[in-house]
């Protein structure tokens, strides 16, 4: 059947067609393995090309909620984990923020707004897209990651209420501004069984554990060779331990067994000195730190052991103290806690009978507010507390010092009573 002209041009433009296609397919493969090859992953976001960085003061707009899921704030850098790289951008006509897992994408909703380019983002489906006149070389930090730790209190006297334990709450302040994470508290009965279980079970979870207590002389003090077993280790005496207690008390006789088995540690175990303190920490296993129970002992020691610990520097806390009741407060916390899902928004009701019925004074306030975030200033700790305080009629002030009672109530709208 013969062609008509028409119809042979159009066959003839749909052949040309298809060979130029093939032919540049190789083509768009290269552009798109050079595209990639200017892509790094950071667990689950994605960055190609960033515009200026002297565009970053704009950039704590980012930090509102952390794509990645570690809550960083978002200022010069962005930051995640651990190590720097270098981004060097191949567009030049936009800037994309990837967020590669989908559970990240869905806690983009910071992303989705007038961002640091200039440029209104569009809708954040996974990709957000804006125009920028040029992108260049970026500096993406990993800071170290936050240490964890757990603490082990041992002494039937503290589960018998004989005595109070104050150990633990001085280490959660101080592993607080040290930079540690303090994740869990355990208090246990002077059993050397229960002992090495959970020395075992925590030391394996966490990069340290302290435990509290049970390393006198008398029977019951068995906490040496109940954590040395958790590590298959036998105790013997430390002759280190033994010379200090002769050089730093010679009065003392130290040749009693019950005084001579204060110095049966762990073997092999690290000793961490305190300055006048013959009783050392002893470091088990790498990562247990085995302490007195004396208040004031334990403080001491701690102290000294603080620096070594790894510690990132304290969270950013914010404190905001208000008039009104936690059924008042409860839905507004909600919304911004669901707003910023990677801050810790913790709400705690005054426990001492001031200002629990508004009898006490127009001042005085009732709940206490605390914000913490990883950043620094006018991160997004700062952001969090602005909307906590507009959702609870609160004032800002410290942990240890509520703000004056003419401000609480001038925050709270002032009035006689206290408003649930």
């Amino acid at each position: 059947m013969a062609l008509s002209k028409t119809r042979f041009a159009a066959l003839a433009v749909a052949v040309m067609t298809l060979l130029t296609a093939a032919a540049a397919a190789p083509a768009a493969d290269a552009a798109a393995a050079a595209a990639d090859a200017a892509t790094v992953e950071y667990e689950s976001l994605r960055i190609e090309g960033l515009s200026d960085v002297a565009d970053a003061p704009a950039l704590t707009g980012l930090a509102d909620r952390s794509p990645y899921g570690g809550g960083y704030g978002c200022r010069a850098y962005f930051k995640c984990q651990q190590k720097t790289e270098k981004v060097v951008a191949k567009h030049t006509y936009a800037c994309y923020f990837k967020i590669a897992s989908s559970a990240a994408a869905r806690s983009a909703g910071g992303l989705c707004r007038p961002n640091p380019y200039g440029c209104v983002a569009a809708k954040c489906g996974g990709w957000v897209k804006c125009k920028c006149d040029k992108c260049q070389t970026v500096s993406i930090t990993y800071p170290r990651p936050r240490p964890t730790a757990a603490a082990i209190i041992i002494g039937d006297e503290v589960l018998t209420g004989k005595v109070l334990d104050t150990n633990s709450h001085h280490l959660a302040r101080a592993l607080f501004e040290a930079g540690v994470s303090l994740s869990h508290i355990e208090v246990i009965p002077d059993v050397p069984a229960t002992i090495t279980a959970a020395v075992a079970r925590l030391s394996a979870a966490h990069t340290h554990v302290f435990t509290s207590g049970g390393i006198g002389p008398t029977h019951d003090d068995v906490t040496y060779a109940a954590v040395g077993a958790a590590f298959g280790l036998p105790t013997a005496p430390c002759d280190a331990v033994l010379d200090r207690m002769a050089a730093l008390q010679p009065e003392v006789d130290w040749s009693l067994p019950a005084r001579r088995r204060m110095a049966e540690l762990p073997d092999p175990c690290e000793l961490r000195w305190t300055d006048g303190l013959w009783v050392p920490t002893a470091v088990v296993g790498g990562n247990v730190y085995v302490l007195p129970g004396v208040p004031r002992l334990f403080r001491r020691m701690l102290d000294g052991l603080l620096p070594a610990l790894g510690g990132v520097g304290a969270l950013d806390r914010r404190v905001i103290y208000t008039r009104r009741g936690e059924g008042s407060i409860a839905a507004g916390l909600a919304a911004v806690a669901a707003a910023y899902p990677h801050v810790a928004i913790g709400s705690y009701p005054r426990v001492d009978g001031a200002g629990a019925d508004g009898s006490s004074g127009p001042g005085d306030w009732r709940v206490r507010v605390t914000v913490e975030a990883e950043g620094g200033p006018g991160g997004v700790a700062d952001a969090v507390a602005a909307r906590v305080v507009a959702a609870t009629g609160g004032v800002l002030g410290e942990l240890d010092a509520a703000p004056p009672a003419a401000a609480v109530a001038a925050a709270g709208g002032g009035g006689g009573g206290a408003p649930e």
